[in-house]
């Protein structure tokens, strides 16, 4: 057979900001491959471009695209990052979970340095999906001036399952998941974040993508910032009619999750403000329980 590579860089989250693997990554010689439109984790080892020279790379065929950093983008980066919608205020209303939320612990200036901070990313996975083993890849550039990186991890999942539906689908303990963080500028008086999320090893996990966008805005008094957020899902594939029950179950329960989430989401904005990209961790005892982050 022959040798499928691409390039891509991990970080483990462990407690720091994360060390550069050399090698393949645990998650990508994944199990839970899909060749179906709605897309998952590719079989293919993403293979280190440290570990696996570019000039040998190109001389097989298989260089993944590169950003104008030099960096570059794994297939499956590139696959998750095409569901991402484009960035703007979302405009249904029904999908206005938190509607202008003051938000005073931060100015514009301090969001912009808080955003790239590996902090954010590894924080909120760990407080609000409780998630392990968690790998991001650097940012990278997408057009519209959006900065994007991709964080693979596990994460325990619910167990509450209808009855209807507890006969007709089995839930794992936990799952395998893919999480993209986007965020722009557009102005010099609003910030947009994106969230996507699939959970690969649910019953028909790769079928949906949830998305959530959010809005920061200055404050017209003149005191940190308004907070909107947007949170729907994205059915990529049709659900088999037998469980078809499944989408509103599915969309009811995510957004019943939303405001945790992004008061978690705040929470550790605020907590890594004025750092850099990749700096120290807060103590995420601070936060305490889940229970405690709907406002």
């Amino acid at each position: 057979a022959m040798l499928r590579c691409c390039a891509g860089r991990s970080r483990k989250g462990s407690g720091s900001a994360g060390t550069l693997e050399v090698g393949r990554t645990d998650s990508d010689s994944s199990e839970y491959s899909s060749d179906d439109e709605g897309g998952g984790v590719y079989a293919d080892h993403e293979w280190d471009s440290f570990f696996f020279p570019q000039a040998a790379r190109e001389m097989l065929g298989c260089a993944a695209a590169d950003d104008e950093q030099g960096l570059h983008r794994t297939p499956s980066f590139t696959q998750e990052s095409g569901f991402m919608p484009p960035l703007e205020r979302h405009s249904e209303a029904k999908d206005h979970i938190i509607k202008e939320r003051a938000f005073p612990d931060l100015t514009m200036d301090e969001l912009r340095r808080a955003l790239p901070n590996d902090s954010v990313i590894m924080g909120y996975l760990e407080i609000f999906s409780q998630a392990f083993d968690i790998e991001t890849t650097d940012w990278f550039d997408e057009p519209g001036d959006l900065q994007v990186r991709r964080a693979k991890f596990t994460m325990p999942v619910p167990q509450e399952v209808p009855a209807a539906l507890a006969k007709l689908i089995s839930v794992p303990e936990q799952s395998k998941a893919t999480l993209m963080l986007g965020y722009s500028f557009p102005s010099d008086s609003e910030a947009l974040v994106l969230l996507q999320q699939c959970t690969h090893d649910v019953p028909y996990g790769e079928y949906f993508r949830v998305h959530e966008c959010m809005s920061f805005r200055p404050a017209p008094s003149g005191g940190g910032l308004v907070y909107d957020k947007w949170t729907w899902i994205r059915w990529v594939k049709d659900l088999p009619w037998i469980v078809g029950a499944m989408r509103p179950i599915t969309e009811t329960k995510t957004k019943a999750g939303s405001p945790a989430g992004g008061e978690a989401f705040l929470r550790m904005l605020a907590a890594t403000k004025g750092g850099g990209g990749g700096g120290a961790r807060p103590a995420l005892q601070h936060f305490g329980s889940l229970k405690d982050m709907v406002p």
